[in-house]
């Protein structure tokens, strides 16, 4: 319980930070399936579990090694070393791919939807702040609305900001976001265009 509570006030820590914009997330799966989440704001490196991580800082004499008593990391591309108290994580490899959804909610993003097929796009939920719409080289923020819950169970967002409008169903039907997991149907109208994805709550 202790240690659920302390990774949960770290992520409301690393989302406030000043260094959230140019921080690296990576997702790092190693031999014998172990998996975990790294992240690395300036000075201060984050090894993290489910329910536990470690705080490193960098190594003067290292360069783009951190250290924190018996743990070292040193970061190389989409491969890093990490040496623990039981010894060395062996062949872990960055996915960037759910490294994207790791720094999602890092940053403090509460819900993330993405659309598949030859026209992508992924919207993000930041509560009480903005709904933000990446779509090829277009970005679209509007502040976030109140949700309304319609007479189908299904939560709504009704968002606009000048000449640009953007309404938003969370369906309760279930979906599959392939190497995430599982998430809930989406709908979403912007201006006179309408998209269908899968979204998943990242609290």
């Amino acid at each position: 319980m202790f240690r659920n509570t302390l990774l949960t006030m770290l992520l409301a820590a690393l989302a406030s930070s000043s260094f959230a914009e140019s921080a690296f997330t990576g997702v790092y799966r190693c031999t014998g399936d172990l998996s975990f989440t790294v992240r690395v704001e300036g000075e201060v490196a984050w090894v993290m579990w489910p329910a536990d991580a470690v705080r490193l800082v960098r190594d003067p004499d290292g360069g783009d090694r951190y250290i924190a008593g018996e743990w070292s990391l040193r970061l190389g591309g989409e491969r890093i070393e990490l040496n623990g108290p039981e010894g060395r994580f062996e062949g872990c490899t960055n996915d960037p791919y759910r490294a994207r959804w790791a720094a999602a909610r890092l940053d403090g993003v509460d819900f993330r939807a993405v659309g598949p097929g030859s026209d992508p796009w992924t919207l993000e939920l930041r509560t009480r702040r903005s709904a933000t719409l990446v779509r090829g080289g277009e970005r679209l923020r509007l502040p976030l609305s109140h949700p309304l819950i319609d007479d189908g169970g299904n939560t709504v967002y009704r968002m606009e900001a000048g000449d640009r409008r953007m309404t938003l169903i969370i369906r309760k039907q279930p979906c599959e976001i392939p190497r995430i997991g599982a998430g809930r149907q989406v709908a979403l109208l912007v201006d006179d265009e309408h998209f269908t994805g899968c979204g998943l709550s990242l609290e």
